[in-house]
């Protein structure tokens, strides 16, 4: 398939995933969501995203999937003011279980999670590792 564009880690009940830019493939989505699959206990979810944003067919496999679970707090890390103002509007419907962020600001998203110190480090952690697989 050649270089991937997106990958994602889980540890307890967070799930850190980075979008190297690009579309999305529907076979990395794929591959996401059945990783997520044996995990019901993510509750915190940090998205690292250079712009790419699912389709309306790959969000309708994310929801999906999330069938008969419980919805998780989302971070979308973006530096698209486009982005984070449709994901402003969809906090509304969604009852502020996600929200965005500005790639500089990390400390708020994590604020937004609940995250301790600790998971703060395992984020950077987890983010800079998939970004080494992802170059």
């Amino acid at each position: 398939m050649g270089t991937k564009t997106v990958l994602g880690e889980v540890s307890g009940d967070l799930l850190v995933v980075v979008n190297g830019g690009g579309a999305l493939v529907d076979e990395e989505l794929a591959t996401l969501i059945e990783q997520l699959a044996p995990h019901p206990e993510v509750r915190k979810v940090m998205v690292f995203t250079r712009g790419a944003s699912p389709s309306s067919r790959q969000r309708e496999l994310v929801a999906q999937a999330m069938k008969g679970r419980e919805i998780p707090k989302v971070a979308l890390m973006t530096d698209s003011v486009v982005v984070r103002g449709a994901v402003k509007v969809m906090s509304l419907m969604m009852r502020d279980r996600i929200a965005a962020f500005a790639m500089g600001a990390v400390r708020q998203a994590a604020a937004f999670l609940g995250l301790s110190a600790a998971e703060q480090r395992l984020v950077e952690s987890m983010r800079q590792r998939l970004e080494a697989q992802l170059a």
